[in-house]
């Protein structure tokens, strides 16, 4: 997938950049992928975003040489746009502020002054802010995490986005998309080809592995009786072959932004488009592909005396980023985006996180400035000393709680993720069943229209 264009069906062969590619993709452009979009190559998401997510963990690029901290900035600024501190803050006209493929901004105070519909742009524009925000924060800390903190993490990183074995992978998918297999895509009841959605099958799979983590220890980082093996604790979290799965159950393969699916008025039925299903996630035998592929990832992780926790997190991060688009994708926000953060506080505690400047190299913002010009971009400004670990703790939620639901009304930026995003998808049966710190928060909210819970 490009940075300025949709992909065909087939995407061809493109000319090795200043990066490279690494998984043996046959196309750079998914690893290079700045925009969120869906995309129908035969990666399947495995490699979506991998070339920053690579100089995050290692901070080096595909040559080995080191990546400073402006550069880094630069990175993050080109993928994900600005490090905002308020979901309404206006952008900057005619600087690359708004991540690409993101829209035009438009003044908030503008759109509240309008009719309802318009408004719907309003909650877009906060949605899509803060799950960009939250996780280029997540990544820079990455980045600033000393070395000792993240053992083996761009050697199991590799193996989680297949770079070994991406070739073997995408052999097994064929076999089961073939016209003569017996997968069959439930919606056209043709045998199943990629789609729009299928980006999001890989995001989907270590969602369900990350989901299974929390509640069953996993082999082999586990000798409980009750320890079950990474492909198993997949397939069972999806549970692709229960037909009998309620729409909460169905969390994995939901493809849908977060108010969408709100039930119809009378006088519109058509008011707001179904989800559309992440086809493969529904196909036990994709499903089971792709589990099996995963398995010997954990193996290798227990070998490099990788702690189960220490697994998962990286398990988060990396399906948080090859995500096509987390603002499309609920299970992943839940399931990775979410946790990820929650666990990268912990590690900040633990490791005291080294300091921007003291990462910056000699002479790198000239060189930050000759790639701008090369590249032809804008450059704009940012300060390399980071203040809160995540910009968006603290703002208010897109509407005035009281202190009895919120305490003083400002949040922690994973409660603010579930209040932007996730009460949206709860409310339309689009984030499976209440669970942790999400138990209780579902509220009545005015714009909501009443129906009968499933």
């Amino acid at each position: 997938m490009t940075a300025s264009s949709k992909p065909s069906s087939a995407p061809k062969p493109t000319k090795r950049s200043s990066t490279g590619s690494v998984s043996g993709h046959s196309s750079i452009s998914c690893e290079e992928a700045q925009n969120p979009d869906d995309c129908t190559c035969e990666c399947r998401g495995v490699a979506h975003q991998s070339n920053v997510l690579r100089v995050a963990i290692s901070r080096k690029d595909i040559h080995g040489k080191a990546v400073g901290s402006r550069k880094f900035q630069w990175l993050l600024n080109n993928v994900f746009g600005a490090r905002f501190t308020s979901l309404s803050e206006n952008a900057i006209p005619g600087k690359k502020e708004i991540r690409g493929g993101r829209g035009v901004w438009e003044d908030p105070g503008d759109l509240l002054s309008v009719k309802p519909k318009r408004r719907a742009k309003w909650r877009s524009q906060r949605e899509k802010r803060v799950v960009d925000v939250t996780l280029r924060d997540a990544l820079a800390i990455v980045y600033r995490l000393p070395d000792q903190a993240k053992v083996s993490w761009m050697e199991v990183a590799k193996l989680l986005t297949l770079q070994e074995d991406y070739k073997k992978y995408v052999e097994d998918i064929d076999k089961v998309i073939d016209p003569k297999a017996k997968a069959i895509d439930p919606n056209t009841k043709e045998p199943l080809q990629r789609n729009d959605q299928s980006a999001y099958f890989w995001s989907a799979i270590l969602a369900a592995l990350s989901e299974s983590a929390s509640r069953i220890p996993l082999k082999p980082f586990s000798t409980k009786a009750n320890a079950v093996e990474v492909d198993q604790a997949i397939i069972t979290a999806i549970n692709a072959e229960d037909p009998t799965q309620t729409e909460d159950q169905k969390l994995f393969s939901k493809r849908c932004y977060p108010r969408q699916d709100i039930v119809p008025k009378e006088s519109d039925p058509s008011d707001e488009p179904k989800p559309s299903e992440i086809t493969e996630v529904v196909v036990a035998e994709a499903v089971k592909v792709a589990a099996e592929h995963l398995k010997p990832v954990a193996t290798k992780a227990y070998s490099l005396n990788m702690q189960q926790d220490d697994f998962i997190l990286l398990v988060q991060i990396v399906g948080s980023v090859v995500s096509a688009d987390l603002w499309h994708q609920p299970a992943a926000v839940r399931h990775l985006l979410i946790p990820a953060v929650q666990a990268l506080r912990k590690l900040e505690k633990k490791h005291k996180l080294t300091d921007w400047v003291a990462l910056e190299k000699p002479g790198e913002e000239a060189e930050v400035e000759v790639e701008v010009r090369k590249k032809g971009a804008k450059a704009f400004q940012y300060d390399p000393v980071v203040g809160a670990l995540f910009a968006l703790d603290g703002e208010t939620p897109e509407e005035t709680l009281t202190p009895k639901e919120a305490g003083t009304g400002v949040l922690p930026v994973e409660d603010l993720l579930y209040w932007e995003m996730g009460e949206n998808w709860e409310w339309n049966d689009n984030w499976g069943p209440p669970s942790g710190r999400f138990r209780t928060r579902l509220r009545p909210r005015g714009r909501f229209r009443k129906r009968p819970r499933k």
